[in-house]
């Protein structure tokens, strides 16, 4: 079961980027051409897209308002196999939908309502 801090999802989709160098551009006014500065290693922000069940209408708001909650701050994001990673950094958590379903089936409530949220995601630990 996929989660971002205390939150759960039926399917959590999340393209992990890998580390990489990073660099900053150094220009002097005056001066042809250009250099880098290596700075370390960043992992850039990247989108991800949860899926979750809630009992009802009002457990829809409960869901944004615990998921904005925990922006701005490091969670531990399990994934859909189990992978775990630590300290990632939540930017930013918006609704994408929330529908009501005729005829909830599993699911972690078995709810009548399906809530897309997309994430802002970034991680922080150099692995």
């Amino acid at each position: 079961m996929a989660s971002i801090g205390s939150i759960q999802f039926i399917r959590l989709d999340w393209a992990r980027q890998p580390q990489g160098e990073a660099v900053r551009m150094l220009e002097r006014p005056g001066a042809d051409g250009v250099g880098y500065q290596a700075i370390g290693k960043r992992a850039r922000p990247t989108r991800a897209r949860s899926i979750c069940d809630v009992a009802n209408a009002a457990a829809v708001d409960t869901l944004l308002q615990d998921a904005n909650a925990i922006r701005g701050s490091l969670q531990t994001v399990v994934e859909d196999d189990g992978t775990s990673v630590d300290n990632v950094f939540v930017h930013q958590v918006v609704k994408v939908m929330s529908k009501r379903v005729l005829t909830p089936v599993g699911g972690l409530t078995a709810g009548e309502w399906l809530v897309t949220l997309e994430w802002v995601l970034q991680e922080t630990q150099v692995t």
